[in-house]
C-alpha cells in the first residue's frame, strides 16, 4: 500500500480497545489491513530476585508490525514468540531490561498480575520512534494483545494508547483518506497520522 496513517486516543470503549464496533468496521472496509496494538508505562519485576524497573509496557496483535520488521537478537523469528505456550504468555524486550532486572533469556518477568517467559531480546523496533505515546521514561517490553487482560493494569483510569496502524488501498491517499474518515466520524476523539508526519516531535 501506499500509506500507514494512525490512529490514537486513550481507551474508552472497553480495556483492549478504543474503537467502537461501527469505527472499526469502517476502517476494516477501508484498509487493505489494520494492526492494532497498545502502549502504557508499567513495572516490570523479576520474578527470581524480585528486581524491579519501570518499562514502556507495549501489546502487540498477531499481525503486527504490519510495516517494517521487528529485529531480534541471535536472529529468532518474531513471529510466534509471543504466544501462550504450556499455559504461560511470551515476552520480548529490550538489552536494558535484561540488565536492570538482573535476568536473561528464559527468565520470568511478572507485569502486573501476569508472568511473562522472556523468550527474545529486541534489537530493533521499526515503530519505536513513532509511537504515539512517547513516553520515553523506561525500555520497551512487548507482549501478545491477547495477554494485557491477565496484567489487571487495563483498568477504567489507566492511560492506555490505542493504536491502529492501516495499510491503504494503492489508490487511497492520505489526505482524502483522513477527510473521509472526518467526514464519517466528526465527533471522534482519536489523532490521525501519517507516514509523513509519523513523529511530529522530531
Amino acid at each position: 500500500g501506499s500509506s500507514a496513517p494512525t490512529s490514537t486516543g486513550p481507551a474508552r470503549q472497553s480495556p483492549t480497545t478504543s474503537l467502537d464496533r461501527q469505527q472499526r468496521a469502517y476502517i476494516d472496509r477501508t484498509s487493505e489491513a489494520v494492526t492494532h496494538y497498545i502502549e502504557m508505562r508499567a513495572m516490570a519485576r523479576s520474578v527470581q530476585d524480585d528486581a524491579s524497573t519501570l518499562i514502556e509496557f507495549k501489546g502487540v496483535d498477531g499481525i503486527y508490525p504490519l510495516f517494517g520488521r521487528m529485529e531480534l537478537q541471535q536472529g529468532l523469528d518474531f513471529r510466534g514468540l509471543l504466544d501462550k505456550r504450556n499455559g504461560r504468555w511470551g515476552a520480548v524486550a529490550e538489552p536494558s531490561v535484561l540488565q536492570r532486572l538482573r535476568i536473561r533469556q528464559g527468565d520470568l518477568i511478572r507485569v502486573g498480575d501476569a508472568e511473562f517467559e522472556l523468550r527474545g531480546v529486541i534489537q530493533r523496533e521499526p515503530d519505536r520512534v513513532g509511537g504515539g505515546g512517547q513516553f520515553g521514561l523506561g525500555p520497551r517490553v512487548m507482549v501478545s494483545l491477547a495477554a494485557t487482560d491477565d496484567t489487571g493494569l487495563l483498568q477504567e483510569g489507566s492511560l492506555v494508547y490505542h493504536h491502529y496502524r492501516l495499510q491503504l488501498p494503492q489508490e487511497s491517499q492520505p489526505d482524502s483518506y483522513r477527510n473521509a474518515l472526518d467526514k464519517a466520524f466528526p465527533n471522534a476523539d482519536w489523532r490521525v497520522r501519517d507516514y509523513r508526519n509519523a513523529s511530529p516531535r522530531i
